[in-house]
């Protein structure tokens, strides 16, 4: 089961698994899943936890989770110091500015962090009693060519809050610079996993 509030994920996401009938979507929100509870061994939040009103979410993963079930909290960042990246932050910024769009993220990004989870977020996890069994993160390098990396950007955190005519022409802003700026070719960017593994001991 899956649960994703913006409807237009949903279908990006049928599209993918379109070949895997063992895959349900849900238009729901992380903090009133819907889903049945005590019924899952391992619940997965992806690039995700940022956006939940946080006692919320973690009240429905106990809820949803079976006792001594894992919940799974993975996040993953890109390199902001390449070429193609910093231009790419530098539009979305200003363009953020031209548009007047408020973050709803909920998280401080002066806060003290372990591997890129801030010790808030630790200290409530361990207060619901999730205990920590694994704490990592990895690094790798992605190729995208230009196309690739628009789409790529269509799901990434900082547009996701633009309406979708000004995300449009975010991107296609960004497709103009790199087409004047970058040659045609293949673009190696960096990214870190960080992945957090907590067993309800509830």
């Amino acid at each position: 089961d899956a649960v994703e509030p913006v409807e237009e994920f949903i279908n990006h996401g049928k599209e993918k698994f379109k070949n895997n009938n063992k895959v349900n979507f849900n238009l729901r929100h992380a903090e009133e899943s819907g889903l049945p509870s005590k019924t899952y061994d391992i619940v997965i939040v992806l690039s995700g936890w940022h956006w939940f009103r946080r006692t919320e979410a973690i009240a429905e993963a106990e809820r949803i989770l079976k006792p001594d079930g894992y919940l799974i909290i993975a996040d993953i960042n890109i390199e902001r110091k390449a070429g193609i990246v910093k231009d790419t932050m530098k539009i979305i910024k200003r363009n953020r500015k031209k548009y007047k769009v408020d973050s709803r993220l909920h998280i401080n990004k002066k806060e003290q962090r372990i591997i890129n989870f801030p010790v808030s977020w630790i200290g409530e996890w361990q207060g619901h009693n999730f205990e920590i069994k694994d704490l990592y993160k990895k690094s790798y390098r992605q190729e995208f060519d230009r196309e690739e990396w628009i789409r790529r950007l269509g799901t990434y955190r900082s547009l996701v809050e633009f309406k979708k005519k000004h995300r449009r022409k975010t991107l296609e802003k960004i497709d103009r610079h790199l087409k004047e700026h970058y040659e045609d070719e293949k673009y190696k960017i960096r990214h870190e996993l960080s992945v957090v593994v907590l067993k309800n001991k509830n």
